[in-house]
């Protein structure tokens, strides 16, 4: 069903209702008047009996009608309760879809949090790292050992750039476009890092 037809509907429907209403309130008062007269009249004359019986047989008729549109008004009013209900339980459902989908997205995000701090943790290591700049100025053993620690952290950026795709690749399974991209940025940031650290360590290697 379209939204168009949707709101097609629930206007027949409230236009029904807004019927039975109008109509049980236009013969309940139709009713009202009908029995008053019946009521008033003196039964003092023949042709006050005539009149009173005829107003009496049409009030009674009137009585039958007030029922049937009782019975249109109790339908309408069920049929409106019954969208009501439809209308509650869609929003519930949608409700329960946006309570899975957040835990879903926090679930991905958190694993882009920690996917994040590790990538800082290794540019805080780099940092840490002493990097000889002229040949033959450290001692051999002091070289071997940046040049040891640099392919750890070499290892450790492959590490990062691996999750950061299958972060994305999972990200854009689950129509994360979002994070996906911020994942597939991390990966191509630390990337490049790495390609950069192993220009340099095989300069060091080379002078080891």
């Amino acid at each position: 069903m379209t939204k168009n037809e949707s709101m097609q509907d629930e206007a027949a429907e409230a236009s029904a209702l807004g019927t039975a209403a109008t109509a049980l309130e236009n013969e309940l008062r139709r009713f009202e008047q009908l029995s008053a007269l019946a009521r008033k009249i003196e039964l003092s004359s023949e042709r006050n009996l005539e009149k009173a019986a005829k107003a009496t047989q049409e009030a009674a008729e009137s009585q039958l009608r007030v029922a049937d549109h009782v019975r249109k008004l109790v339908g309408a009013i069920a049929a409106a309760r019954d969208r009501q209900q439809a209308v509650a339980e869609a929003i519930q459902e949608r409700a329960n879809e946006l309570q899975a989908r957040r835990a879903e997205f926090d679930a991905v995000l958190q694993q882009f949090a920690a996917l994040g701090q590790d990538a800082a943790g290794i540019n805080a290591l780099v940092g840490q790292v002493s990097i000889p700049k002229a040949p033959g100025a450290p001692e051999p053993n002091a070289l071997g050992d940046t040049v040891t620690r640099l392919q750890e952290i070499q290892a450790k950026m492959g590490e990062v750039v691996e999750r950061a795709a299958e972060l994305a690749r999972s990200a854009l399974d689950k129509d994360m476009q979002d994070i996906a991209q911020q994942a597939e940025s991390l990966q191509k940031q630390v990337h490049a890092s790495r390609n950069k650290l192993n220009l340099l360590l095989e300069k060091l290697s080379a002078r080891a």
